[in-house]
């Protein structure tokens, strides 16, 4: 057995770390400079180094200590030429560089990994084949691949991932395709697709695969390369790489249509021999059985623009002899995970199930929401904490609402003063502001902070009305909702058309807790103000609490499609337990004590007894309290962790200091709204307008100025001036660009807003 480990060790080891990272490590020599040579020689060493007939048991440990220094020698080597150039590295290779140390990285924990786990006696074969599974799946393809004849292999394994992809749509509420299509199931229709392209002149054979034909293409007449009309030779080479077929093509540009199956690869029978369907055919194929010789709408990933969008369209073209195969592309824009492009390489991805168990699916549509659909997106623990809050700030808003309606009604006075004007105003403003961000390019990220300034006024006009009119509430609200339905973060709107379904009681359950807030509300002003025990008892006896076997308060909330049946049952059973301590403390304690024990049964009833049935009880001072349905688990989460931070930091001192931090986070926005404002002007435009508008009368490519309004050259001091400023000023125009233009301005505007109005708050405490 120990031979057998020793062995199994230095075999996994090497080809775990070098074949798993064999993707990023190129990437990494290339950004680094490092060439493919230097690659071989430490790949050839290493193989030799691994290689190990039978051996005495002393002989493998000595060659696996020599083996481990080797690896650590390599390791440091590389270490080093990679620090030596990082200095050198240019701004565009940044990214790179970190991916590269990303995989770097991954590679020497994988190995640190197998090496303690050597080191643990009883470890078995299994263990040690787990643990360098993906190195050994590379391997293994690369060594035995060829062998393989069974082709339902290959529908069983994407078989697999089709039936967790369509669970994984279910479970993030994402609707269901109309047309499920499978290449495997058209590959008779891309056969016919591709002998049309050859037979209009733009294919041809070679060496059992087909090839398209762009310089055919582009002499017919049709523009190859729309999307990205002038791909770089690096591009087209990452484009197809690995992906062009044996054989001789005409020109570097031209791609597989057709590609003769290597051993152990998928094949089909076809005209021109055993082979599959290239990278790019199979979307066209299917897509034009579906849709026919024109669609709409493409929609897919930036990264997909160039070459599979431009080839896609190449061929469709040349197939139904048109010019336009697709009216409109919305690329989407790529996924970054903490800074860096998702990536299989990088081990840097999560899968959507791991991501459902920490996050909700809400919470994860709130988030893309909160960005541009066509930029980069960042899924970080920061932007989930944003998509935690708004979903947060969203509940409490309807909860709010209905606490509003149910409290006001529609039978008090009604005619609007000013400040119901306003609130009126704000609606209406916000309605076209979430229409316009919709035209620009679906900027539903401008539209969502659209509606939560609209909650922001309305949680304002119930704090400051003298009369909230809830038919006004129940408009805005219903609006928000509407737009939240469209974005799929409602996912069904509740019976009375404000917020979430879930957040809604059935009537019996709304009743009892009215109830029960009433109760809760009436014995705490007689213990606040010390009241006699009779006026206790008068007020328990009013409610009729105490009739047995009504409620039970330990009926589990938790089981689907039960909660609504027992939920009312719950909380009558909340309601006697509460009277019936009330009624124990008048017994137990002498007048002065049965006032403060009362007091804390009514805090322990707000802050415990009731979140963990999922209800937020707010007291609002001289005013009513209100309840609102909630997630229990946040809740209770919640009211522990502010209880924590007000045992650990003395309140005064915390209230300072949060003051502060909001005044500087308010001055930094600031500054930077200034920033981006100025940033608004195009540098072509900067001594056309404004206050240089009519001083000049010529202007270079660039826009600065030749001449001035008499024709008279700018002389070089001015010029020089002009140069510099100008530069200033593009600087300040591509930062604009880059964080969002008028999307970015809008996100601080908000985010001002919600600070001055947090920090006017602290300030009244």
């Amino acid at each position: 057995m120990m031979f057998f480990s020793f062995h199994m060790f230095l075999f996994l080891r090497f080809f775990f770390f070098f074949f798993q990272a064999e993707d990023g490590i190129r990437d990494a020599q290339e950004s680094r400079g490092l060439g493919d040579v230097y690659k071989r020689q430490v790949l050839d060493r290493l193989v030799k180094a691994s290689m190990c007939m039978a051996r005495s048991e002393e002989e493998e440990k000595a060659h696996a200590f020599h083996y481990h220094n080797q690896v650590e020698a390599h390791l440091s080597k590389l270490a080093d030429k990679i620090n030596k150039r990082t200095v050198k590295e240019v701004k565009d290779k940044i990214e790179k560089f970190q991916e590269s140390g990303l995989v770097l990285k991954n590679c020497e924990e994988a190995a640190d990994r197998l090496d303690k786990l050597i080191q643990q006696p009883g470890h078995t074969a299994e263990e040690l084949v787990a643990a360098a599974r993906d190195g050994l799946a590379k391997m293994l393809d690369k060594a035995r691949g060829h062998e393989i004849t069974d082709q339902s292999i290959f529908r069983a394994h994407a078989a697999k991932y089709e039936t967790e992809f369509m669970e994984d749509l279910e479970s993030l509420g994402i609707k269901p395709p109309d047309v499920l299509t499978r290449v495997t199931e058209y590959v008779e229709t891309v056969e016919a697709f591709i002998q049309q392209i050859c037979d209009n002149g733009f294919g041809y054979e070679s060496e059992g695969s087909v090839y398209f034909d762009t310089a055919a293409f582009m002499r017919s007449g049709h523009d190859y390369c729309k999307l990205v009309p002038q791909p770089s030779a690096e591009a087209l080479a990452e484009g197809e790489g690995a992906l062009v077929a044996e054989g001789k093509r005409k020109s570097d540009r031209d791609f597989a249509l057709w590609k003769n199956s290597k051993p152990g690869e998928p094949y089909w029978e076809s005209r021109w021999g055993r082979g599959r369907p290239g990278w790019h055919i199979e979307c066209s194929a299917m897509a034009g059985d579906i849709l026919g010789a024109n669609m709409d709408i493409h929609t897919g990933g930036s990264d997909l623009k160039f070459p599979h969008h431009d080839n896609e369209l190449a061929q469709s073209e040349a197939c139904y002899g048109c010019s336009q195969w697709v009216n409109y592309f919305l690329h989407a824009g790529r996924l970054n995970i903490d800074g860096l492009k998702m990536s299989k390489s990088l081990k840097n991805f999560t899968t959507i199930r791991s991501t459902l168990n920490v996050f909700s699916a809400r919470q994860l549509r709130i988030m893309f929401v909160s960005q541009k659909w066509n930029s980069t997106m960042m899924y970080d623990e920061e932007t989930m904490e944003v998509a935690r809050g708004r979903e947060r700030k969203l509940r409490s808003y309807f909860g709010n609402i209905r606490a509003a309606i149910r409290e006001q009604g529609y039978k008090g006075y009604q005619r609007w003063d000013d400040t119901d004007k306003v609130l009126a105003g704000v609606v209406a403003e916000v309605r076209e502001k979430v229409h316009a961000a919709l035209l620009d390019n679906l900027d539903c990220s401008k539209a969502l902070l659209a509606l939560l300034e609209l909650v922001n006024e309305c949680n304002k006009y119930m704090d400051s009305a003298k009369m909230p009119k809830a038919l006004l509430l129940r408009k805005a609200a219903e609006y928000v909702t509407r737009i939240l339905t469209i974005f799929g973060i409602v996912e069904s709107p509740a019976p009375d058309g404000v917020g979430f379904a879930e957040d809604v009681p059935v009537p019996e359950a709304a009743a009892l807790l009215d109830q029960l807030c009433a109760i809760r509300s009436q014995v705490r002003e007689l213990a606040r103000t010390k009241q006699e025990p009779s006026s206790f008892r008068q007020a328990l006896e009013a409610v009729g609490h105490g009739a047995a076997g009504e409620g039970n308060s330990t009926m589990p909330l938790d089981q689907p499609g039960q909660a609504a049946v027992h939920f009312p049952r719950v909380i009558r059973g909340l309601t006697e337990e509460f009277c019936a301590e009330v009624s124990k403390s008048l017994s137990d304690e002498g007048d002065g004590a049965a006032h403060g024990a009362i007091l804390g049964l009514c805090d322990n009833l707000r802050d415990k007894t009731l979140p963990q049935a999922g209800v937020s009880l707010e007291d609002r001072g001289d005013r009513a309290s209100i309840w609102r349905l909630d997630d229990a688990a946040t809740l209770v989460s919640e009211i522990a962790k502010a209880k924590a931070q007000k045992s650990n930091k003395d309140s005064g001192a915390q209230v300072e200091k949060e003051i502060k931090r909001l005044k500087q986070n308010i001055a930094k926005h600031k500054k930077d709204v200034e920033k981006l404002e100025a940033g608004k002007v195009a540098p072509t435009e900067l001594y056309k307008i404004g206050e240089h508008a009519g001083n000049y009368s010529a202007w270079d490519a660039k826009g600065i100025p030749t001449a001035d309004k008499e024709a008279a050259p700018i002389n070089k001091g001015q010029l020089k001036k002009m140069q510099k400023n100008w530069s200033v000023q593009k600087k300040l125009f591509d930062d604009r660009q880059a964080k969002g233009g008028d999307a970015a301005v809008a996100e601080l505007t908000h985010k001002i807003s919600e600070a001055e109005a947090a920090l006017e708050k602290l300030k009244t405490q």
